[in-house]
């Protein structure tokens, strides 16, 4: 069982890199220029990487094979081009077809670095190695298809779990008194053997909980020919915040979720007052580091350290807590709010025309 369970895991961490949004968020970002050349660029990046995506998953998962049974379906589906088919078609090594597109891709940003669309090198050999990293969980995929786990490991668990339930259903069935209730019957470990043997084949189309390839190939397209869109649109007006100069920074919520508890992520230390009772704190260096050094090294080491004016803090602090009450302010500010017109609530961010200028 752990063996599956860890195979799962692994499946399922190369899985998760299926989505290339990083890359098309680097491609839009960096990438720069509104003409329909530069778009073009942005654009058939992203489409190379989802045509290589397929490639792999219409040979390791059944949802896609059955989508795309030929290189003609994906041309139909505007995944290819016919040019770009026919140069695939050429190649008889099947493997090495899947990973032509990101060659392409990759040809696209040497390109579009020399033209000066992209702005360094150091950027271009970003893009790539976020191509590079894509096609590295591609290709792991394609090894955990490859090599699965031995068969007679998932035949002989089966058979154990399956057969140690069957004992178990006859033998715990003794009640020694009405009041007595049932044993429990190891149904965990059949619902934990149904998981591992589905995530076996989880490419397949058969059970619900398999993952859905046809789903990601479309969100992997129109999600990533959508962020490089936003490459050539300009940037939103550049405004103050509504926290400008507010001293205590406080984003809103509604009622019902403000009145809810939050138990923030504070030390348990973060609160304790170490020197309340005392005006003043002496620092030395260790008893260690202070045989070391000369008597005038001594006399200059010490430094002292008022503390009152932390602890008039600290108690102010304390006296606002205790005499003030949480679910009393927030009744009260409800209260108010009922009264007000919704016109006065709204918040009103003015617009910065000179800001470049003062920045």
């Amino acid at each position: 069982m752990g063996c599956l369970k860890s195979a799962s895991s692994t499946f399922c961490a190369h899985f998760m890199h299926f989505f290339n949004k990083n890359t098309a968020v680097a491609v839009a970002t960096y990438i720069s220029g509104d003409d329909d050349n530069t778009r073009a660029v942005r654009r058939t990046i992203i489409r190379y990487l989802v045509l290589c995506q397929t490639f792999v998953l219409r040979n390791i998962s059944v949802q896609v094979r059955r989508r795309f049974p030929t290189l003609e379906a994906i041309e139909a589906a505007n995944l290819m081009t016919a040019e770009e088919r026919l140069i695939i078609e050429e190649t008889t090594d099947e493997y090495t077809q899947f990973w032509i597109p990101s060659i392409w891709a990759e040809k696209l940003l040497c390109e579009a670095r020399k033209s000066g669309k992209i702005p360094s090198d150091p950027i271009a050999a970003n893009i790539s190695s976020r191509i590079d990293e894509f096609r590295i969980h591609l290709k792991n995929m394609i090894l955990f298809d490859w090599i699965p786990i031995p068969l007679v490991y998932p035949q002989l668990v089966t058979f154990c779990v399956r057969l140690y339930f069957l004992v178990c259903l006859f033998t715990r069935q003794i009640v020694k008194s009405k009041e007595a209730a049932l044993p429990n019957v190891p149904e965990q470990s059949m619902g934990w053997l149904k998981v591992a043997e589905d995530m076996l084949h989880p490419l397949g189309e058969t059970f619900g909980g398999n993952f859905e390839c046809n789903h990601i190939i479309d969100t992997n397209l129109i999600t990533g020919l959508s962020l490089v869109d936003c490459g050539s649109k300009p940037l939103p007006s550049l405004r103050k915040d509504a926290f400008w100069d507010s001293k205590t920074i406080a984003p809103l919520y509604t009622f019902e979720t403000a009145n809810r508890d939050i138990f923030t992520m504070t030390g348990t230390a973060a609160n304790v007052n170490y020197v309340q009772k005392v005006d003043k704190i002496i620092m030395v260096p260790h008893k260690s580091k202070l045989i070391k050094m000369t008597q005038e090294e001594q006399d200059k080491s010490f430094k002292k350290v008022d503390v009152k004016k932390y602890n008039r803090k600290y108690r102010l602090f304390e006296k606002q807590k205790m005499n003030m009450d949480e679910n009393i302010i927030i009744k009260k500010l409800r209260k108010k709010a009922d009264k007000e017109e919704l016109d006065q609530m709204m918040v009103k961010t003015p617009i910065i025309d000179d800001v470049m200028l003062k920045l």
